[in-house]
Formats: C-alpha cells, structure tokens, sequence
C-alpha cells in the first residue's frame, strides 16, 4: 500500500511539472500553441490514475490557476472542460487497444468534445449579457471551421507525450524501480 501511494505521488510530481513547465513556457519562450496549449500531464494522471485521481489533479490545478491570478474562479469552464477530458482519456485508457489506437481515438473525441464542452460550460457560468445560446452556437461553428485541425494536434501531440510518460511508469512497475 505504502509503496503504491509512493508511484502515484512521483507521477503526479511528473504530470505536475509537465503542467508547470506548459504553463510557464509563454513567460520565457515562444512556443508553438499545440506545445504550450498541451495537457499532457493531465493525460498522464488521467491514465494512470484513471477518472477519480485525474478529476482531483484538474482541481489541484484550477487551485494553483486561481492563487496566480490566472482564472479568476476556482470552479470554472476550464476546470469543468479539464474534468472531462479526464473522463474520455480515463475511458480510453481502459479499453484494450493498441497504444496508436488510443492516442487517435482520444485525440479524436478530445478535439470532438472539450472545446464545445468548454463553451457550455461558459455559457451556464457566464453571468455576461451578450453569452447567448446563439453566441454559444457560433462559437462551436467557428470552432469546428477555423480551429478544428490545429486543436486536433494540439491533442496528439499531448497524448503523445503522455503516452511516453506512461510507458516509462510501465516499466517502471514491471521492474520494481520504485
């Protein structure tokens, strides 16, 4: 017991930075956004952890967003956005599929749901006057026109790093390292 809560708190140590390191990588360089905009250590938890601990890291998250003035609420589009994205990687996850077969199919049904999800939940927190259902529904078709592919991207190359990441937690495991 001792030692599994160990290998879960170093990933979530590593996931942690991965967040950091995303997040404060605009500050000091300039990054493409399929780099800066990744959740790779969100994934990471995601997978590893599944659903539960991944919804726990997305507050954990919002939290350390909040006290750095970077969202202005605890509870918000992004961590309800970030939520679900745990619940598909954490699904996908579990299926028996080849790794390519996730990272696709995950990147796929990211790229599907989170953005409009995002501005749903905008919409039902939103206390501003122009958020209109009809806003909501040009957003989502202004999504899907103009940033579709690059969020697409942005999803596999987050996937993909994660993918890395939990490989070598595999192996880790399967060696005893930890």
């Amino acid at each position: 017991m001792k030692n599994n809560i160990f290998k879960y708190a170093y990933f979530y140590l590593i996931a942690s930075i991965l967040t950091i390191l995303t997040i404060i990588s605009l500050i000091f360089y300039d990054v493409p956004y399929p780099i800066y905009a990744n959740n790779s250590g969100l994934a990471l938890v995601s997978m590893i952890g599944g659903p539960i601990p991944g919804a726990l890291f997305c507050v954990l998250i919002s939290i350390g967003k909040n006290i750095s003035g970077l969202i202005p609420n605890i509870i918000s589009p992004d961590l309800l956005r970030n939520i679900s994205e745990t619940m598909i990687i954490s699904f996908i996850f579990l299926k028996n599929l080849k790794t390519l077969q996730k990272i696709l199919i995950t990147s796929i049904l990211l790229s599907i749901f989170s953005k409009p999800l995002y501005f749903l939940y905008y919409l039902i927190l939103s206390e501003e006057s122009y958020n209109t259902f009809q806003n909501f529904l040009l957003k989502i078709k202004n999504y899907f026109v103009d940033d579709f592919f690059i969020s697409l991207i942005t999803y596999i190359v987050s996937i993909f790093i994660a993918v890395f990441f939990y490989t070598v937690y595999k192996k880790i495991i399967e060696r005893n390292v930890i």
